[in-house]
């Protein structure tokens, strides 16, 4: 991943799978503040372990970006400033060494190792501030955290303006201009698996991915941090729920707004439901069969009968996540986890990527099935599927970062 920025800019632009993507400041800063990141590996790079107890008061006006931030800097305690840059050299471009504003800054978050040349941050008063680097901590790749982003702020995008350029096409122009966007979301999909499984190996890469699905968005966080302090094995004790549940901070867990079956320690037991009955799940999944017909059919509801996708719904839903998720919730975790993983384990992707097209749409925004009731026609054969919502997501992502080059 390459990555081009401005002097005093706030966005840097990436090259990712398909094309350049933006990441902003305000990004890095949300990482920051929700601890988006391994906090247990977490260490200046004088080497001093950092400890977050309070991120601090987000700050969106003029000063640290971060004020009155809670932290244990190599043992001690300190209460402070946080600034967040994509790398060092923004202390001093943005004239931070000469501001008394910034003389209680007691952390300096960047994005990138600093170079071996490049000066320290410094405050007006001489005091040299230690630096943590994120990009060796964070959980999944920058691209996916841009996309999440992006696709966390869809659900309140106005799809009318796709919805009316794909009108203004033929159906079969249509149907080629989202199959060709489902394609290029499906690559993305397994590129990210892969990148997991590499850095974490197959079961810790499964293991995270499905306590994050569980997590919802409102809990992911949080829920990938209880994952890195409890494997999949700790799952199988009799006390991990409410060790898990426990292991984090309850300031840090969302629950106001959360229907009594969306909360956090209900999903934690859902899981701890899960790995009891099916304790090497990982492994099972690794190891499933997708049978592969040679040929498709240009419906989904044929192509759903010639991979017999309701038997292998079934299958995944009893042998593979134990019978312990709701229809909404396991279309999700294959949708998302088990087709994606599998392609990367089974060497046969393209099989698995007509299982994913033809699948069950999982939790999708309201706005985006309502836009694809009116891009598409409806018949019996052609119900509505995930690789359809996919492919219009993709979209819609597209559309939301042409407006931010325009801006």
């Amino acid at each position: 991943m390459s990555c081009s920025q401005a002097p005093n800019s706030e966005i840097a632009e990436f090259q990712g799978l398909y094309g350049a993507f933006h990441v902003s400041e305000l990004l890095l800063q949300k990482i920051w503040l929700r601890r988006q990141f391994d906090e247990r590996r977490a260490c200046t790079t004088a080497g001093e372990r950092v400890e977050v107890k309070f991120p601090g008061s987000w700050n969106r006006l003029g000063g640290p970006d971060f004020r009155g931030a809670r932290l244990v800097l190599g043992g001690r305690e300190v209460t402070g400033d946080v600034e967040v840059h994509f790398d060092r050299t923004g202390w001093r471009q943005h004239g931070h060494d000469r501001d008394p504003a910034y003389a209680q800054v007691v952390l300096h978050v960047v994005l990138f190792p600093p170079r071996s040349d490049a000066a320290p941050a410094v405050t007006s008063d001489g005091r040299e501030v230690p630096t943590l680097v994120l990009l060796d901590l964070l959980w999944h790749d920058l691209e996916e955290y841009a996309q999440d982003e992006a696709v966390a702020a869809l659900s309140g995008r106005d799809p009318t303006p796709l919805v009316e350029e794909l009108l203004g096409l033929g159906v079969d122009e249509r149907r080629a201009r989202i199959r060709r966007a489902m394609e290029e979301r499906w690559a993305e999909k397994t590129r990210f698996a892969r990148l997991r499984i590499e850095r974490l190996g197959w079961e810790d890469a499964c293991h995270h991915s499905a306590l994050e699905i569980l997590g919802y968005r409102r809990n992911r966080a949080p829920m990938l941090q209880v994952a890195g302090a409890h494997s999949l094995a700790s799952f199988r004790e009799t006390a991990a729920v409410d060790a898990a549940y426990a292991s984090v901070p309850a300031e840090r867990w969302s629950t106001a707004g959360v229907r009594p079956a969306n909360h956090p320690r209900r999903r934690l037991e859902q899981y701890g439901a899960w790995v009891a009955a099916v304790p090497d799940w990982p492994m099972r999944l690794r190891d499933w069969h997708l049978s592969s017909p040679a040929e498709a059919e240009s419906d989904v509801a044929g192509e759903r009968r010639r991979l017999r996708i309701a038997a292998v719904r079934d299958g995944f839903a009893e042998r593979l996540f134990g019978g312990a998720c709701g229809a909404s919730r396991a279309h999700t975790l294959a949708i998302d986890l088990a087709l994606p993983y599998l392609a990367v384990a089974s060497g046969i992707p393209g099989t698995c990527f007509r299982y994913w097209a033809a699948w069950y749409p999982g939790d999708m925004p309201d706005n985006l099935v309502a836009a694809a009731r009116q891009i598409l026609p409806r018949d019996p054969g052609n119900p509505l599927a995930n690789g359809v919502l996919q492919g219009l997501l993709r979209l819609m992502l597209l559309g939301a970062a042409r407006d931010v080059r325009a801006d």
